[in-house]
């Protein structure tokens, strides 16, 4: 159970930093600030180093940091139902006349 809430706490923070590069909210950000200072201070940020340190540290990260993250995720999901096709289906090949 542990490494299925770590697992899927490391995806949505990953998620995360992708949406907050993009613009969108960086609530889960804030909300995890203090664990991130408290359990990964000497933690480099970057190719994914602050989300590996707080999937080893599960037991530790906050219930609001885990409810945010878990908010986001929801979120991105919802967005990503929502949105159109990127690369919409391309019809059959159709023979010229001969």
């Amino acid at each position: 159970m542990k490494a299925i809430a770590a697992t899927t706490l490391a995806l949505a923070l990953a998620a995360t930093g992708a949406v907050a590069q993009s613009g969108g909210t960086a609530k889960p950000r804030q909300a995890c600030r203090a664990d991130i200072a408290r359990l990964c201070p000497d933690t480099t940020p970057g190719e994914g180093r602050i989300q590996q340190c707080l999937k080893g540290r599960m037991a530790e990260v906050s219930d609001g940091c885990k409810t945010a993250v878990m908010a986001q995720r929801t979120a991105n999901r919802a967005r990503r139902a929502a949105a159109p096709a990127q690369n919409p289906p391309v019809a059959a090949a159709v023979s010229p006349p001969r």
